[in-house]
């Protein structure tokens, strides 16, 4: 049942955390801040411009993700040499982005030169997940409970009297990708741990006392505690394909013991089963009985389907139709302005279909606005005019810069040529 994955190597906490105090200027050592202190990944480090990152508010912006900094994080962007629109561009000259291989081999060496030669950037980034979820439950432990991950908390600081931390939103999520996710997966402990919160709406402890003697998956009811509840269509026939040996096993069995699993191995084995399938965006809190949810193309249809009768919606309106909250409907409208589907105003609220500009477009239109009125160009502007998000828009900046139309005059603010 249990699925084989690569062992994930413990991380001395305690020595990386000195050698990154010590090492405050090495590409290899910020590499590492990267990715224990924010959670990003290789391929994330490795496009991240400085237009992502905002140190005032004290965030990065990575795919439509707002992820906080440590202090000290923040404070080692603030001291570094800005030298290109790439975070590890080190010579004006360097425009093209820095490969993966490159940021792997710069967290080798700052590994090696801190004496940790038998983990990798990988495991630093696991070990990330693993506090998160240590300081932030990602899955209820009661009901009405459910505190949702922000990221960790500064290294060595406990979090008992701290002040409430800035609350993670999870991002919208398909079912679709989250089908395709557990279907690839099998069937294994994790996805079980998926199946029994997205379907069966069980909390954690519920489900880790849960028996095959408390299931009849013919009359497609169980024991949830002291009550008899029904099981969903979908759910009791993905379960009557899972393997068991004996009818008093546990549903989610160890496999060195027969005894309950803990809470806490319970949280973390499903946080790393939404990382491994590129879900880290979504809180296992989120999807937790929320089975019968409109998918993103579902929500796309009913929007699109609307718009032909009126020339423009507010989200209001668009909630009530798709049965979302307001922050999920605006990632779904953001989505499509992104796509060139619709033209969606985030200050305002208010999707259009008239006058559909592609992003490249609607780019060109503000730079020929600009040159006329010989007025700079700031990242502000683009993003109220445009609706597009942070990292379409700097995509299309760098391309303007590269053909010559756009200089940088500072961070956020172009003068037009």
């Amino acid at each position: 049942m249990e699925r084989k994955s690569k062992m994930i190597k413990p991380i001395d906490r305690a020595k990386l955390d000195a050698f990154l105090a010590c090492d405050t200027t090495g590409m290899g050592s910020l590499v590492l801040l990267l990715t224990w202190d924010a959670g990003l990944s290789a391929a994330e480090i490795a496009t991240l411009r400085w237009d992502d990152v905002d140190t005032d508010a004290g965030v990065i912006r990575v795919n439509d993700r707002t992820i906080p900094m440590s202090e000290r994080l923040r404070t080692r962007l603030n001291t570094r040499h800005r030298s290109g629109p790439y975070i590890l561009t080190q010579k004006p000259t360097r425009i093209a982005t820095p490969p993966r291989m490159r940021i792997f081999r710069r967290a080798r060496e700052a590994l090696n030169a801190a004496g940790m030669q038998e983990i990798n950037l990988s495991d630093v980034q696991h070990d990330f997940t693993l506090r998160t979820l240590e300081e932030k439950s990602m899955l209820d432990a009661s009901r009405g409970s459910g505190p949702e991950a922000a990221g960790p908390q500064e290294p060595g600081k406990r979090t008992d009297n701290a002040a409430p931390a800035r609350r993670r939103t999870s991002g919208v999520w398909d079912k679709v990708d989250l089908e395709a996710a557990l279907g690839q997966e099998g069937d294994s402990l994790d996805s079980r741990i998926i199946w029994l919160s997205w379907q069966g709406n069980l909390l954690v402890k519920e489900m880790a006392a849960m028996r095959w003697s408390d299931v009849d998956l013919k009359n497609r009811t169980w024991s949830v505690g002291a009550e008899r509840k029904p099981i969903p269509s979908d759910l009791a026939d993905k379960m009557s394909g899972w393997n068991r040996q004996e009818k008093d096993e546990l549903i989610l069995k160890g496999a060195r013991s027969d005894k309950p699993l803990a809470i806490s191995y319970i949280n973390r084995r499903s946080g790393e089963f939404l990382v491994r399938y590129g879900l880290e965006h979504v809180l296992v809190s989120s999807i937790r009985g929320k089975w019968s949810q409109i998918s993103q193309k579902d929500a796309e249809k009913i929007v699109l389907r609307k718009l032909t009768s009126s020339d423009a919606l507010t989200i209001g309106a668009l909630c009530r139709d798709c049965g979302v909250d307001a922050a999920s409907m605006r990632q779904i409208l953001q989505r499509m302005n992104d796509d060139g589907k619709i033209n969606f105003n985030r200050r305002t609220g208010i999707c259009r279909t008239k006058g559909i500009l592609s992003p490249e477009e609607k780019i060109e239109k503000l730079i020929a606005a600009h040159r006329e009125t010989g007025e700079p160009l700031r990242l502000w502007e683009i993003r109220t005019e445009t609706g597009m998000s942070e990292s379409q828009i700097s995509y299309y900046i760098n391309k303007g810069m590269e053909a010559g139309l756009l200089v940088r005059q500072k961070q956020g603010v172009y003068s037009v040529k």
